[in-house]
């Protein structure tokens, strides 16, 4: 009886012994479980904080383009951009001058020159990120159209092709631009791989430059000194840094007139070179997601129904945008219609 007892003792203990592993590999499942658990819900959450955000930063970004329209379509527009309140009549007049110069003094200013605003709307004041706004005119843009080689070389070295590099290319694009009926002229910037030149030499950054700096219109020779960014009155004119600076801050002070106003010789007198056209870029962008909202608004002032057009719209992601300027302006609001 006493083996018995022995035997059974063991048995005990051997089930005893196995006991402890079983409860830890159960214990590792649940664990595991529950693990997985708590990821799916915090990638759940994040999805919709996104999801949350691109639906709002699309909303927002709808509403300052449609602020943006109704301003082009009942603001005057002046040489940089459009004049908040300023008044129609005296603009028009002649031996209105002085009168405009006291406006300007005093009115609000919607630059064209790419410049960031930010947008805010009401109870947004504590937002550590609010969106940015640019407004950039295309007739402040280099045309690729237009332009003659030496400019593009200027541009497309800008871009950061060498010298033999940019000079090919230019050649190349002037050469196609002017080819005979049934070819066509490039209409988009895209258009550029259509030469060999270009697929060969054109790197995503050097597109994304040419993006920012160069439209394409073979039908239009708006050129305005006042809503060109400096890296574009460089191309234009061979201007050096400190030129196109000092270019910078004498049209904030006024207007310029003409390309002599910079030291620069008019060369065609058949331009005017100190309005804005009537293709303007649109871009919103959001420094916390990277998402950029971009559009084309084209106005058409002779349509009483519409005289202003929307075109292009899309929304992206790219990475970061630099650290915003410090004490950026808020993007106007509409006026008050007299009483």
């Amino acid at each position: 009886m006493a083996a018995d007892r022995r035997a059974r003792t063991k048995a005990v203990r051997r089930k005893g012994g196995f006991a402890l592993p079983t409860v830890l590999a159960i214990m590792l499942v649940v664990s595991l479980t529950f693990a997985t658990c708590i990821l799916a819900l915090k990638g759940l959450r994040d999805e919709t904080r996104q999801t949350v955000a691109s639906i709002e930063f699309e909303r927002a970004a709808m509403s300052a383009e449609a602020r943006l329209a109704f301003l082009i379509s009942t603001e005057p527009l002046g040489p940089e951009g459009l004049r908040i309140g300023a008044n129609r009549l005296a603009q028009n007049q002649r031996g209105a001058a002085a009168l405009l110069e006291q406006q300007i003094a005093t009115l609000e200013l919607l630059r064209f020159d790419d410049r960031q605003y930010r947008w805010l709307e009401t109870g947004d004041e504590t937002i550590d990120a609010p969106y940015l706004v640019q407004v950039q005119d295309e007739a402040g843009l280099v045309n690729l159209y237009q332009a003659d080689p030496v400019m593009l070389g200027r541009l497309f070295q800008l871009a950061g092709l060498d010298e033999d590099q940019a000079e090919l290319l230019a050649t190349e694009l002037t050469e196609f631009n002017a080819l005979p009926p049934p070819s066509q002229p490039i209409r988009r910037l895209s258009e550029l791989y259509r030469l060999s030149s270009a697929r060969e030499l054109l790197s995503d950054k050097a597109y994304r430059t040419l993006l920012s700096l160069s439209a394409v219109h073979p039908d239009s020779r708006s050129v305005n000194i006042n809503t060109a960014p400096p890296d574009v009155l460089k191309v234009w004119f061979d201007l050096t840094d400190d030129q196109a600076a000092k270019a910078l801050d004498d049209r904030d002070a006024a207007p310029l007139g003409s390309p002599a106003d910079i030291g620069v010789p008019v060369i065609d007198n058949s331009i005017n070179y100190a309005f804005p056209g009537g293709r303007v870029r649109f871009t919103m962008t959001d420094p916390r997601t990277g998402q950029v909202y971009r559009s084309t608004l084209v106005m058409t002032p002779t349509s009483p129904l519409r005289p202003v057009w929307t075109e292009n719209s899309r929304i992206q992601r790219q990475p970061p945008p630099p650290e915003p300027v410090d004490e950026l302006e808020d993007f106007p609001e509409v006026p008050d219609s007299p009483a």
